[in-house]
């Protein structure tokens, strides 16, 4: 039996057997032309490209992705249809006598290298896509079809190199309920349609093809990122008791979509749900969340090669805060360094960027596009309940400095005259061991704290928690972490401002009582973790806040863990 690590795309557990997909790899020759064939190269291009259009819209109509998602498979039209690759390809027929196969070929090869150098994830993932219309258009010009797929199953685990978008969907019309991957994101499109179509993915496992043979068992646990081979005959009916378990609780979590987060004696939870996208919108709404409690705008900066403007940003906002009224939208500007963002801005690379500028130091360091974000969040503000939120406050000044420029942007949109709500709440994230030492003066000035416990902890504890070589000292339940949020959520009651914990702990079931024992009566899940949190909230009572205040009192690690692993958990156990 072997154990490998892996990154959650979307949670669940899978049996099955290993089967490999690899990609149809298409290497052309370099290939030349006579003049006279130019026209029948660009007919055959033509051709071509008017087919593969044909079969995206047939993959539309033949698909059971939520309507918001297929814009993913939309995008692919629209890099069929773009004029400057265009362009760049017939350039190559008509002056290099380039075959339209190889023209094309190294048109998007050219491409896809030009976001696999950008160091910046999302378009080293964006690249992906680009490979997937170049492998359908490469395949029409020379008469293939990759599409095709040898018969698959839903007892098949499929270990791929790289998914794309198409072959998810088509992985999903055979029945394949999980598959692997070598590389990806939890952010990239083919991570996105594996959540849409309830497929179980993992990934970031290297050697994918040499890992696991053909028809080898897998265990695919998703929930504690690993990846299980040729397991044991214990470990198999261990997995198999908890697939049957999951299966129960799913049914029972169903349940709790129409009742509230309320706990045994009374105490109303508000239960927020924690975004990256706006197509994710349409999915909360029978959930029953109480709204949005962190809507990460990064994925503005980050899909595109260029800043998007204030137009573009207050229609999007406009639109999730309209699709979520008269729920409350928490957005927080934006939360990346210079590093992210170095393709379209002039600025330097740093060597620590998790301690460099990032966030709001960022933001104060680029005005104009901070304040085109804050002018973008306020024109949109007719359209629903929106707060503002400020992250990788330091202290004080901080927010003090954000918040003067907030006040500017109020000004200047009164002097316009355009129509906004000049009294949207102004909060600020508690994700910096200063921020909370500072945050009896902070909630002074600020209308409400949401503690990102993920950056709390591995600012406290010097551990960064995607490296394992010091995963032993990255822990959520340190004293050092309980005492800064116990002392922060104490700081805001006195105040009687709101204060949510948004990072990882609010939707670890564990950690959901003590949060709750701590006094926390406001919580922001991933959509996923919502109706989990919810159920645990109901079984919670006066007696775990008993158990919690003697266990926080000791300061001591194995009390802690005491508590939490053994009287807490009737708590979250089902």
């Amino acid at each position: 039996m072997r154990i490998l690590n892996a990154t959650i795309i979307n949670p669940g557990i899978r049996i099955g057997r290993v089967k490999h997909l690899r990609q149809k790899q298409y290497k052309i020759p370099k290939t030349t032309i006579n003049k006279e064939d130019i026209n029948a190269e660009l007919q055959n291009l033509a051709d071509s490209l008017e087919a593969v259009a044909l079969q995206i819209n047939l993959l539309l109509e033949d698909t059971q992705i939520p309507l918001p998602d297929q814009e993913i498979i939309r995008s692919h039209l629209l890099i069929l249809q773009d004029p400057e690759l265009y362009n760049r390809i017939t350039d190559r027929i008509k002056n290099d006598l380039y075959s339209a196969a190889y023209a094309v070929q190294q048109v998007f090869q050219v491409v896809v290298e030009e976001f696999e150098l950008l160091e910046n994830d999302f378009f080293a993932q964006k690249s992906v896509d680009y490979k997937d219309v170049a492998n359908r258009l490469l395949g029409k010009l020379l008469g293939e079809n990759p599409d095709h797929l040898e018969a698959f199953s839903e007892d098949d685990i499929v270990f791929v190199k790289e998914m794309s978008p198409s072959r998810i969907i088509n992985l999903s019309k055979s029945g394949v309920k999980a598959y692997v991957s070598e590389s990806g994101s939890h952010t990239c499109h083919s991570a996105i349609l594996s959540r849409a179509l309830g497929i179980i993915a993992l990934t970031n496992v290297e050697d994918i093809f040499d890992i696991a043979s053909a028809n080898e068992v897998v265990i695919v646990d998703g929930i504690n990122s690993l990846l299980i081979c040729d397991p044991d005959f214990r470990t198999l009916e261990q997995y198999g008791e908890l697939i049957s378990q999951a299966e129960r609780e799913k049914q029972e979590l169903e349940a709790m979509r129409s009742l509230s987060p309320i706990t045994i004696t009374g105490s109303k939870i508000c239960l927020y749900v924690n975004i990256e996208l706006p197509d994710e919108v349409d999915k909360l709404i029978d959930l029953g969340c109480d709204g949005i409690g962190l809507f990460r705008t990064e994925f503005l900066y980050l899909s595109r090669n260029s800043l998007p403007n204030e137009a573009e940003q207050t229609e999007i906002y406009s639109k999730v805060l309209k699709a979520m009224y008269p729920l409350p939208v928490t957005f927080r500007t934006f939360d990346l360094g210079g590093d992210k963002l170095s393709h379209i801005l002039n600025v330097h690379k740093e060597e620590n960027p998790n301690l460099g500028c990032r966030g709001i130091r960022f933001s104060l360091s680029q005005k104009e596009l901070f304040r085109s974000q804050l002018r973008a969040i306020f024109r949109a503000s007719p359209s629903g309940k929106a707060n503002i939120m400020f992250p990788m406050i330091t202290g004080v000044e901080d927010f003090a400095h954000a918040k003067a420029i907030t006040l500017e942007v109020i000004e200047q949109l009164k002097n316009e005259e355009s129509p906004f709500d000049p009294k949207i709440p102004i909060g600020l994230m508690i994700e910096i061991p200063s921020a909370a030492l500072v945050s009896s003066k902070l909630a002074q000035m600020a209308d409400f704290f949401s503690i990102g416990t993920n950056d709390l902890v591995q600012y406290t504890l010097a551990a960064d928690r995607n490296n394992d070589a010091v995963s032993e000292y990255y822990l959520q339940h340190h004293p050092a972490v309980l005492e800064l949020i116990r002392f922060t959520v104490s700081n805001a009651k006195k105040r009687g401002i709101p204060c949510s914990v948004c990072g990882e702990m609010a939707s670890t079931p564990e950690y959901i009582p003590l949060l709750i024992g701590m006094g926390i009566n406001c919580l922001s899940v991933c959509p996923s973790a919502l109706l989990r949190t919810k159920a645990i909230i109901r079984k919670c009572d006066d007696q775990l806040m008993d158990w919690v205040f003697d266990a926080l009192n000791s300061a001591n690690l194995k009390t802690i863990e005491d508590t939490i692993y053994n009287r807490l958990s009737p708590y979250y156990h089902f």
